[in-house]
């Protein structure tokens, strides 16, 4: 459990950079969030027996962390005099009635409750939170109003948020002009929220959402433009950004390419190297150009690899993306479009010239409290295989790591073969053109939780993403196991040529498993079907 005064963190980390005016959005929602964590004052109550902290213990906040009282368990009921307040400094550009929304969490249900308000009266008593130990949106009071504030004029406002119970845990705060919009998840960010590098981070890495940019530049031409998407899975957290319409290619002309820029607040001098998380759904959408504040640095980086979520660094010269940060200051990193399609999930700096970006990389500080959730798909050598022979006296495979294969099921198959074993005509081969040559998949009827991929010769090369019964990727994919395990077979396979196998096993249930591989050679590929199957 990491816990703090919030009082010390301004003085330290945020004290140039977060202690702004939470200014409202011109949109039609009318829209201004506040990180709970960055109020413009904490007030004590009277008796000052309780005190707001900042607090990271339970997961799932926004940006640094939530706001606590302590200690947990009393009821102070409306008794302001008991109750410290955090206030939060508005800037209300569209006046009118706006709603008070807080996004808030009760670890049980003596601690869930508070109250809002504005300017120092409290106007919404007793907002109850029955949900236990979920984070969820609230706006309602006790006696079934809203709490909402009237704001005749644009000018300041100032929005305050009581204990009620200790213990209660407040991530965010969010006004609306809009009687019927209802927050979901993070929702709006905060303006006065800025990405800051952890100082202490020895690589130096500091991470970037794509669709958590701090501005969208159109291109002079104006004829494309980002826009969030959800449709490709895989991606970090809510989505990724894609440039429409689709297909064209822009080359080095930035007059026709827009813009995604991120601010970072750097704490570490230095070269910090930019890596992009993108996925080419084709070859026809697979480059774009990297920079930092306002200059291409990385001209046309490519992405060969087609469909599948890869981290990217090394420009079509063979340079790295990189950016020189001379002392401590905001640096804005840069991503133009190149070829319309390319989608962009996260960036990511680091100042180690060797570190290379896993899997969906680290958070953004911005969101830095939602735990990455990523299916746990592992991949480990066949160690073991026996083999016999059928009624035809045909060499067959009776069992792997120690399942027999008659508790095995076999992918469904342009045939149908009677045992494992039968090699070729259960793979599908699946049209992709020539930007995945040696691409196969095969499916299974029935759920599974272990797939079994052996191979005659263990010479080959590639990768294995396992899929769901759409053919949607399922966590990353994973590479062939180098091991061999075992010499040749008499009836299997040449002299000379050693087997190998790689077991997926998979947390979730699996359907099948696509292939990337050069001289793909299978003797076997089976699987065991989940509990109940």
């Amino acid at each position: 459990m990491t816990r703090k005064l919030f009082a010390a963190l301004c003085i330290g980390l945020f004290a140039a950079t977060a202690m702004g005016v939470h200014v409202q959005s011109d949109g039609p929602a009318g829209l201004v969030a506040m990180e709970a964590e960055l109020y413009d004052a904490m007030v004590p109550a009277d008796t000052n027996e309780f005190q707001w902290v900042s607090d990271t213990e339970i997961e799932g906040y926004g940006y640094t962390g939530y706001m606590r009282t302590f200690p947990i368990g009393t009821n102070v009921t409306s008794d302001l005099t008991r109750s410290p307040r955090l206030d939060y400094d508005v800037e209300i550009t569209q006046p009118g009635t706006l709603f008070i929304w807080a996004r808030v969490l009760a670890p049980t249900s003596a601690e869930n409750s508070l109250h809002l308000g504005d300017n120092g009266v409290k106007t919404a008593d007793r907002i109850n939170v029955p949900e236990i130990g979920e984070w969820v949106w609230k706006n309602v009071a006790n006696d079934g109003h809203r709490a909402a504030v009237e704001v005749n004029e644009p000018g300041i406002v100032t929005i305050n948020c009581w204990m009620r119970e200790s213990g209660l845990c407040v991530d965010k705060l969010l006004l609306t002009s809009d009687p019927n919009y209802v927050p979901t998840g993070l929702d709006d960010r905060d303006s006065t929220a800025i990405r800051i590098q952890d100082v202490n981070d020895p690589n130096g890495v500091v991470a970037m959402e794509g669709e958590l940019y701090d501005a969208m530049i159109a291109a002079d031409s104006d004829e494309f433009e980002w826009v969030f998407d959800t449709e490709l899975e895989g991606y970090s957290y809510d989505g990724y950004m894609r440039t429409f319409p689709i297909g064209t290619n822009v080359t080095s002309d930035l007059t026709r390419s827009p813009r995604l820029d991120y601010d970072v607040e750097m704490t570490q001098p230095g070269t910090f190297y930019i890596w992009a998380r993108v996925l080419a759904p084709t070859s026809a959408e697979n480059s774009l150009h990297l920079g930092d504040n306002g200059e291409k640095t990385a001209d046309r980086i490519n992405v060969p690899e087609i469909g599948v979520w890869v981290w990217k660094n090394v420009a079509n010269n063979g340079s790295r993306a990189a950016v020189e940060v001379n002392e401590p200051n905001q640096v804005t990193i840069n991503c133009w479009m190149r070829e319309s399609g390319l989608c962009v999930d996260k960036l990511l700096l680091t100042s180690d010239p060797n570190y290379v970006p896993g899997d969906l990389g680290p958070r953004d500080p911005l969101v830095a409290g939602i735990p990455i959730l990523l299916p746990v798909i592992s991949a480990v050598p066949v160690d073991d295989m026996t083999f016999g022979v059928d009624d035809a006296n045909n060499v067959i495979l009776t069992s792997i790591n120690g399942i027999n294969t008659n508790d095995l099921v076999l992918g469904v198959t342009t045939a149908d073969p009677a045992f494992a074993g039968v090699e070729d005509d259960f793979i599908l081969e699946r049209d992709y053109g020539n930007d995945l040559d040696g691409l196969t998949v095969t499916m299974f009827g029935v759920p599974v939780s272990t797939i079994f991929i052996v191979e005659k010769d263990g010479n080959d090369n590639g990768r294995f993403q396992p899929i769901d019964a759409a053919g949607n990727p399922i966590g990353v994919s994973l590479p062939f196991s180098p091991d061999q395990f075992s010499v040749a077979i008499v009836g299997v396979n040449r002299a000379g040529d050693n087997m190998s196998g790689t077991a997926i096993t998979a947390e979730v249930p699996i359907y099948g498993i696509e292939i990337w591989a050069t001289g793909l050679d299978p003797y076997s590929i089976s699987a065991v079907p989940t509990q109940g199957q």
